[in-house]
């Protein structure tokens, strides 16, 4: 697969391409030639989340995050000082904007021209419902809407390029909106220059510094806010103090905030947080630990001690109890928490992280429990607590899956996502986030989701693979404990004399079939091939934590409450082994000084 075949089957993870000038080109009309009138030189900081092809399969890295960007800022009209404020309106200027621009993508042509023809046959009546757009977009919460509120249009169509034209959008009629009321005092319309008289000459001024101050404050609360900083300034974005920079400015701010992950805030720490990710990490390096030491036990045991059950020590009983009951615990946790949070409307950064935790809350356990049940160690209250974890984060895992599976494809959900991720007071609530689609046809939201769709194997597809495998494993484990708990009561109650002849025992000894599965080798078989399947399966998981670490969406650095309390929750386990250690060395002391004695 070629890089052209990579980048349209994955999209394009990252925000630009360093030291690539920018040439924001029209779409429907060629681009006259550009008058570069300044240049600046800055650094950005990048997270660059691009899904790779390594040969001939898909694998993701990351990149180094940071890259020195070249770009010569450009503009047809005057030239702009870098320090040029809006805090006061300045003289007409003598080069107003000759076009209408429009941005309808993120990569060249970036640009559409509203022909005059054109801006004359929109509906502007439906656009600005106050019947002056100068009043309507002074309302900057509407302005910033992915869909301005009284609208009835198509979410996904919304702006976007169609048969080499697109709909005139209300962000593009405020952001043009000294071009247009320039055109309705010449133009005299009945039908267009009603929309666009104002009497009061600092109007524009306010709605260019609105929307100025609106892209600040949405890169001021992203993720990484250096990579938009310099180019969302109000000196890169407008070319004067009413007009936006659509040759550079505008399209470099907009590829900065859309065209990547970087954008996005990090993940609620407490759905995955650097304490959650700690105990991920301690619970699998744990669970690694105890399966080999139980499948170098049992192959021990079945072949060289020859005992029918492998067992173990008594002192260690005590401390795998404790292992298993605190990872259900744990998931019980975990998934109460999820079920607070509304898994079903759950946005997509925290939804995609919610089902790693659910996973954690039904996987670990159960291979754990396989692994006690496999030595003798079953106890009522073990196996409820791990079926109680099972279940509820069964609940919230199929939820989640259910929702990230059909709600990403809904335009609709995707910015309800956004309004529920960003929310500026300079922009009135919402954020120019929520423009993405309608200015670039992507969104941060829809690349996160595009990751984790199509990114490798590990994905919303198969991730229900584990849940059938560790619903089969707890089937079997709970019915054979129930099996073994049956068996128990019966040799309690038949402690009487044999009632047949002795000889008739030999035809209750295994033969045949039933012989075949008591042997050693089969068990030995069957206990290794599970446990295989579960490491694999681990290894699914770590995919999983691996995609949350590429986006880089989990804030390490955030200790919270929470996230002490998650990583207290293995206390437990360690204090259960150093008490154990310390009463078999008391109990060796004890016995020791008796057979002295004796």
């Amino acid at each position: 697969m070629g890089s052209n075949d990579e980048t349209s089957y994955y999209g394009g993870y990252g925000a630009f391409t360093p030291g690539v000038q920018s040439t924001a080109k029209f779409a429907n009309t060629p681009a006259a030639p550009t008058k570069l009138t300044t240049s600046s030189t800055y650094t950005t900081s990048a997270q660059l989340t691009r899904p790779t092809i390594k040969g001939g399969s898909s694998s993701s890295e990351k990149s180094t995050c940071t890259g020195t960007a070249s770009i010569l800022t450009s503009s047809t009209a005057a030239a702009r000082s870098p320090t040029s404020s809006i805090s006061s309106p300045e003289p007409a200027h003598t080069n107003a904007p000759t076009k209408f621009a429009q941005m309808v993508d993120r990569k060249d042509p970036m640009l559409y021209e509203v022909t005059e023809e054109q801006l004359l046959k929109t509906p502007f009546g439906d656009i600005c419902p106050s019947g002056n757009c100068v009043d309507d977009c002074k309302n900057t919460t509407r302005v910033f809407q992915a869909i301005p509120q009284g609208l009835q249009v198509d979410p996904l169509r919304y702006g976007r390029m169609e048969a080499q034209t697109a709909n005139v959008t209300l962000f593009s009629t405020c952001s043009n909106l000294e071009f247009s009321t320039n055109f309705a005092t010449a133009e005299e319309n009945v039908n267009f220059t009603p929309y666009f008289s104002t009497n009061d000459s600092t109007d524009l001024f306010k709605v260019a510094a609105n929307i100025a101050s609106c892209f600040v404050a949405t890169c001021e609360q992203t993720r990484k806010p250096t990579l938009c900083a310099d180019a969302c300034s109000p000196a890169k974005l407008l070319s004067s103090p009413t007009t936006f920079d659509y040759m550079l400015g505008l399209p470099d701010c907009v590829v900065r905030l859309c065209d990547n992950t970087c954008s996005l805030p990090y993940v609620d720490p407490d759905v995955l947080g650097i304490g959650v990710l700690i105990s991920y990490f301690i619970q699998a390096l744990l669970l690694v630990i105890c399966a080999t030491a139980i499948v170098v036990s049992a192959g021990f045991q079945l072949w060289k001690v020859s005992q029918a059950q492998p067992t173990v020590r008594e002192s260690l009983r005590s401390p795998l109890e404790t292992f298993v009951r605190v990872q259900a615990l744990f998931g019980i946790s975990l998934a109460i928490a999820t079920l607070i949070m509304r898994p079903d409307e759950i946005d997509p950064l925290n939804g995609y992280a919610l089902i790693l935790t659910a996973i954690m809350g039904f996987l670990p356990p159960v291979f754990t429990l396989m692994l006690l049940h496999s030595h003798g160690v079953r106890s009522r209250f073990s196996t409820a607590l791990v079926f109680v974890s099972y279940l509820l984060n069964t609940v919230t895992f199929f939820i989640l899956v259910r929702n990230l599976s059909i709600s990403t494809h809904d335009r609709l959900f995707l910015d309800k996502a956004i309004d529920s991720l960003f929310s500026a007071k300079a922009c009135g609530g919402g954020s120019a986030i929520s423009l993405c689609y309608q200015l670039t046809g992507t969104d941060p939201v829809g690349f996160l989701s595009g990751f984790y769709d199509n990114s490798s194997f590990a994905n919303i597809k198969t991730v229900p693979l584990l849940w059938i495998w560790t619903t089969l494993v707890l089937l079997v484990l709970i019915t054979r404990h129930l099996a073994a708990t049956t068996q128990k009561r019966s040799d309690a109650v038949g402690q009487l004399p044999p009632a047949k002849p002795q000889g008739l025992d030999r035809s209750k000894r295994p033969s045949g079939f039933h012989a075949f599965l008591s042997k050693p080798l089969f068990k030995f078989f069957i206990l290794s091939l599970a446990t295989i399947l579960f490491f694999l399966c681990l290894l699914y998981q770590y995919l999983l934590v691996r995609a949350n670490a590429l986006m880089d969406v989990v804030d390490q650095k955030g200790w919270s409450f929470g996230q002490v309390v998650a990583l207290l929750f293995w206390v437990p386990p360690f204090l259960d082994i150093l008490r154990s250690m310390y009463e078999k060395e008391k109990y060796e002391k004890v016995q020791n000084a008796h057979e002295s004695q004796s």
